[in-house]
């Protein structure tokens, strides 16, 4: 391969990183090592970085290393495996605040309609395959007319091959504006089958018929035939979300992403009691990942919840009534079950700490013409043992 010339401005920042970079040989002192491993921890102004920016900066470091002991030759093994550091974990959960519930979504897609009549006619079914079928937007764009089973009536079946994402012409092999993929966690080749409900199948029936295929066989373009790029109808969804939400609605992360649409869909197969398992499978999630993304809709319907433990557990009376019968259950008015000893004496205790037996239905520890709290005596405890042994 040529080498190109760089330009002036990128030449001059080569070698300010040249000057101001440590040798690698430098790197198996593992007093450097935990230093570089710090900063990446921290961002140009001194702040604490994310933690998902943190995990992006050390996979760099690793596979730079990784290049510099197996390609280089510069280290007999990787130094990173001799420090004991890890970056922080990450979990991705999905907030309430972002899931629209079912009429809201409806609201939105309408409104899909309302802001852009051309292009929003276009892009109506390629919402609608987000928040009905749960799909990423870059499976929408690889959908293609021959993986959908759309009957007349009832449920379909979406035969998902690939996606499509958007990486932009400086970062894909071909120049291209899309990369073409296989389909997220998923070996190459493989499909992944999600059913279509009967509202996806009539909504994707009527595009077919108005719109047809592009190029491809794909259900979704750009008005110039290519792939639908994020621009496109990114901007398309903010104008319907201004439209449908209300002004307090708007203040929220409510919908406010068309990726929220697929998280709206989860939430509902799992809230209707769809197993994680078969959520998992439509999502083409590892059930893992589904658990502590959307944890608020396994965990978070604790009032549901509640309601089903207690009828498990059923009506308290129902496992006491046969035991009570035989035994007999205590209440306040059974004295009778009290010994002797217990009903005719009680202790009290004074101010002073001390104790006084007094006659049932006394004045206590109260005694007049004392120091308001009476004589403190203490029983004789010898006595007392002797007439419980005669009450039992």
């Amino acid at each position: 391969m040529e080498k190109e010339t760089p330009p002036p401005e990128i030449s001059a920042a080569l070698e300010w990183i040249e000057r101001k970079s440590l040798p690698l040989a430098e790197l198996v002192d593992t007093e450097v090592l935990e230093s570089a491993l710090k900063g990446i921890a921290i961002n140009l102004d001194g702040s604490k970085a994310a933690a998902n920016s943190t995990k992006r900066r050390d996979g760099v470091f690793w596979t730079c290393m990784d290049w510099a002991t197996k390609k280089k030759k510069v280290f007999e093994a990787n130094p990173l495996n001799e420090v004991d550091w890890k970056p922080p974990e990450t979990v991705v959960e999905v907030a309430p605040r972002q899931v629209p519930n079912p009429d809201q979504a409806r609201a939105l897609l309408a409104a899909v309609l309302v802001v852009a009549p051309q292009v929003g006619r276009h892009l109506y079914a390629f919402f609608a395959c987000m928040y009905f079928a749960g799909l990423r937007p870059s499976e929408v764009v690889d959908l293609a007319e021959e993986d959908c089973d759309l009957p007349r009536s009832g449920w379909g079946l979406l035969r998902l091959a690939g996606s499509s994402p958007a990486a932009g012409k400086n970062w894909t092999d071909d120049g291209r504006y899309h990369e073409q993929r296989g389909l997220k966690s998923r070996a190459e080749g493989t499909q992944r089958p999600v059913p279509a409900c009967p509202e996806l199948v009539t909504i994707l029936r009527a595009h077919i018929e108005e719109f047809g295929a592009g190029d491809g066989g794909l259900l979704f373009r750009s008005q110039r035939g290519n792939r639908l790029a994020p621009v496109s109808y990114e901007s398309v969804w903010r104008r319907a979300r201004a439209h449908a939400l209300t002004p307090a609605q708007l203040a929220t992360p409510l919908a406010e992403r068309p990726y929220d649409l697929r998280h709206a869909c989860l939430s509902l197969w799992l809230r209707s009691g769809v197993s994680e398992i078969e959520v998992a499978a439509r999502a083409g999630h590892s059930v893992a990942m589904l658990q502590s993304t959307y944890a608020h809709c396994i965990d978070g319907d604790r009032d549901l919840m509640n309601k089903r433990i207690e009828a498990g557990l059923g009506s308290p009376g129902q496992g006491l009534t046969e035991h009570t019968e035989q035994a007999g259950a205590w209440s306040p008015d059974r004295r009778g079950s009290v010994p002797r000893l217990f009903r005719e004496r009680r202790i009290t205790v004074t101010y002073s700490g001390g104790q006084r037996s007094t006659p049932r239905g006394g004045t206590g520890g109260f005694v007049p013409g004392g120091d308001g709290f009476g004589q403190v005596d203490r029983p004789d405890l010898d006595e007392d043992v002797r007439r419980l042994h005669s009450a039992g």
